[in-house]
């Protein structure tokens, strides 16, 4: 692992943060930063909506959906290390990132759900809702890019 400098300063991830920021073309850089930054905001805009008109939305759903986007960030800081190395080890960050989300979001409902005093079940059901939403929009987006670079891989045969 080189080290970069930038003032002056050795940063020895920084080789590691510029690829994630690369133009290369690689799946885990904007190519999918943008489509989960156009998901995310839809999905605020109606959840905010919901939450302004309706009472079967949790008061803390604003909070669950800040967590979901630092986890996002985290998985995506994973997957961007896991292209620099072999392809073969691809499966050990995105399990990883996926065991990583799992017991975040148990643990950060667990305290989420302690220390609610009313609203429990619609606090559980609106955080499982997504959950759900932004794992099959992760799995989406994974499966059609792995489709696109097997593709890529028959054609350079």
């Amino acid at each position: 692992m080189k080290a970069e400098t930038l003032q002056g300063i050795k940063y020895p991830f920084m080789s590691e943060i510029s690829l994630s920021l690369s133009s290369d073309g690689s799946y885990y850089s904007m190519k999918t930063f943008t489509p989960f930054l156009l998901f995310f905001s839809i999905i605020s805009l109606v959840v905010w909506l919901l939450s302004q008109f309706t009472t079967w939305i949790s008061h803390q759903i604003l909070l669950i959906q800040g967590f979901f986007f630092c986890i996002f960030l985290i998985g995506h800081r994973l997957y961007s290390i896991s292209r620099s190395r072999p392809a073969t080890q691809f499966h050990i960050f995105y399990f990883t990132s996926m065991s990583l989300r799992f017991l975040g979001s148990i643990i950060f409902l667990m305290i989420l759900v302690t220390r609610t005093d009313n609203q429990k079940i619609t606090l559980i059901v609106d955080f499982l809702l997504l959950y759900l939403l932004y794992t099959g929009f992760e799995i989406y987006f994974l499966i059609n890019n792995l489709r696109t670079d097997f593709k890529k891989g028959d054609e350079s045969k």
